[in-house]
C-alpha cells in the first residue's frame, strides 16, 4: 500500500507534512518522527433483526478489532442510528450512503457477526467495497470468546495475540 509520511507538530500536535512549517500554529515541523496509522477496518455488520442484540454485537466486533487485532475498526452505523430516525422518510437511505462514504477510506472490510440476511445492506457494503478495491475478508463464521466484552486491552486476555502487520501508512 503506498502512503504519506505525515509528523506531529511538536508546539500544537496537528498532522501535516515532514520539513514544513505547521499550517496551523507556524512551527518547524521536523521529518524524523514519522507515524505509523493502524490499518482502518470497516466492520460491516447487519442490523436488521434483533436490533438491540446486533448493536451489542457490532460493538463487540469492534472491540475485537480494536483491542485484538489492533485496527481502527470503522462502524459508523453505531453513531448513524442515535443520529437518524427510521421513521422519518430518507433518513434510513441518507445513513446508508453516508455509511458506505466511509468505506472509500477504508484498507478493507470485515463482514462480522451472523451471516448477513438477503435484504441485509451489508450486501450493499460489500458491493461498494468491491467497486473501490478493497479487500473483503468473511468473519462470519469466526465466534468471538464470551468474555470479549471484558477486553481493554491485548494483555487482559491470554489467548489474544497482536498481528502488528496491521500497522500502514497513510493513504493519501
Amino acid at each position: 500500500m503506498k502512503g504519506i509520511t505525515v509528523v506531529a507538530c511538536p508546539k500544537c500536535k496537528m498532522i501535516v507534512g515532514p520539513g514544513q512549517p505547521c499550517f496551523y500554529c507556524g512551527a518547524y515541523v521536523p521529518a524524523e518522527k514519522e507515524i505509523i496509522m493502524r490499518k482502518r477496518v470497516f466492520i460491516a455488520h447487519q442490523l436488521s433483526g434483533d436490533l438491540q442484540a446486533n448493536l451489542e454485537s457490532a460493538v463487540l466486533w469492534c472491540r475485537w478489532a480494536l483491542f485484538v487485532r489492533d485496527v481502527n475498526p470503522i462502524a459508523p452505523y453505531l453513531t448513524l442510528i442515535a443520529i437518524l430516525d427510521e421513521g422519518i422518510p430518507g433518513e434510513r437511505e441518507a445513513g446508508m450512503t453516508l455509511g458506505d462514504e466511509y468505506i472509500e477510506g477504508c484498507d478493507v472490510l470485515w463482514v462480522c457477526g451472523p451471516k448477513p440476511r438477503p435484504e441485509s445492506h451489508v450486501w450493499e457494503e460489500i458491493k461498494t467495497a468491491n467497486n473501490y478495491n478493497i479487500q473483503v475478508v468473511d468473519y462470519t463464521d469466526l465466534i468471538l470468546p464470551a468474555d470479549i466484552h471484558s477486553v481493554k486491552s491485548t494483555t487482559d486476555h491470554p489467548a489474544l495475540s497482536v498481528d502488528k502487520s496491521n500497522l500502514v501508512s497513510p493513504k493519501v
